[in-house]
This record gives C-alpha cells, sequence and structure tokens, in this order.
C-alpha cells in the first residue's frame, strides 16, 4: 500500500519533469491508482497500467459539463455524476469522463471509489484531451459496453451523439447536433437538451 504525503518543496521546471515521468513510467495496481485519485482529489486515469494525469480544465470547459449535467440531472430515469469521478472500464483501465449518467436498474454500479461503466459518458473536448477523446476514448468505451456517447465541441459548438451497436460493440456514424438543435438522449429519454442551453454562458 502506498503512503501520501504532502510536503512543501522547492519546485523547477526540470524537477516536475521528473516527478512527471516518474508518475506515468511506474506500473500502478487498480488500489495505488484509486488511493492517490482519492486523495488528490484530482482527475486521474489508469490506462494500461499507467497513471495519466490531465490538465486542469478551463472555466469554460467547466461552464459547458455543469450546463450538461444540469440538463440531465431533470431526468427522472437515472442518476448522473461528474469528474472527478473514476470509471473501470475493464482490467487496469480507469478513465474520468466529464459527464456520466446511469438508469436507475444500473446504479448498483457506482461503488465508493469508482464506478463501472455507465450508461451514457459525455467528453467536453479540450486541446489536451481531443485526440484521446476523439480515438482511444471512443474505441474504449464502446468496447466496455457503454451505449451512448457525446463529445462536446466547445469551439464548434457542437454536440456529437454516438450509439452503441451492442453486437459489435462499436459506435455507429455519429449524428451531429448544432446549436439551434435539442437532443433526447436514448439513455435518459425523458427529457430534450437544447444544444444551446449546454454552452450558454
Amino acid at each position: 500500500m502506498l503512503e501520501w504525503h504532502t510536503m512543501t518543496v522547492m519546485t523547477s521546471p526540470r524537477l516536475a519533469e521528473i516527478i512527471v515521468e516518474w508518475f506515468a513510467g511506474r506500473e500502478w495496481t487498480e488500489a495505488e491508482y484509486l488511493q492517490f485519485a482519492s486523495a488528490r482529489n484530482a482527475i486521474v486515469e489508469l490506462v494500461d497500467g499507467k497513471v495519466v494525469l490531465e490538465e486542469m480544465p478551463s472555466p469554460r470547459h467547466q461552464t459547458v459539463v455543469l450546463n450538461l449535467a444540469l440538463a440531465l440531472r431533470q431526468s427522472d430515469l437515472g442518476k448522473v455524476f461528474v469528474a472527478p469521478m473514476p470509471v473501470r472500464l475493464d482490467q487496469g483501465h480507469m478513465r474520468e469522463p466529464d459527464v456520466v449518467f446511469f438508469l436507475r436498474d444500473h446504479l448498483d454500479r457506482v461503488h465508493d471509489q469508482y464506478a463501472d461503466p455507465p450508461d451514457l459518458a459525455a467528453e467536453v473536448l479540450s486541446p489536451s484531451t481531443r485526440s484521446v477523446d476523439l480515438e482511444a476514448n471512443h474505441t474504449a468505451y464502446a468496447r466496455a459496453g457503454i451505449a451512448e456517447y457525446w463529445i462536446v465541441d466547445v469551439e464548434a459548438r457542437t454536440v456529437d451523439v454516438h450509439l452503441l451497436d451492442p453486437e459489435s460493440r462499436r459506435f455507429g456514424t455519429p449524428r451531429r447536433h448544432g446549436l439551434a438543435e435539442a437532443i433526447r438522449p436514448a439513455t435518459a429519454s425523458d427529457v430534450t437538451i437544447p444544444v444551446g442551453a449546454i454552452f450558454a454562458d
């Protein structure tokens, strides 16, 4: 078991690089990862046994996440959560989607330190995570059986909705929604979310 201590040190750019390299380079167990993520209350992901530290989201990013979470919260069909909340996709692979939604019948997937795959996951694109959200997460979320995956593009002000084909475990061709449209989620089907409300200031 790892022990985490808070300490104050004089840092330099090189020391910061060394620390990041150490975290990224060592092998982590799920127990160690969960202990670290819980202690630091940060967006930390576990990918193939490696810890990935995400940059802090911008205020604009957080606003969009909050808007989407509040919209999904109107659904009586389930419960919504926002990052940081580790989602265990499979052995040694934990991600922290920006927004997740669990149907009430699947709330047993939500545990104290992490959750199993949600019914809906949404990622708000940022410069540091754009390629991961569009490629690696797209494949990993489908493989984990997440039924609905939203990619929210703050710059383009669009929302791409990907629905899972349960037989192939692949997402079909996404439906892109612009500012003038509204989305009725496949999972939270009792709510209709205007795209403009997601990007509202």
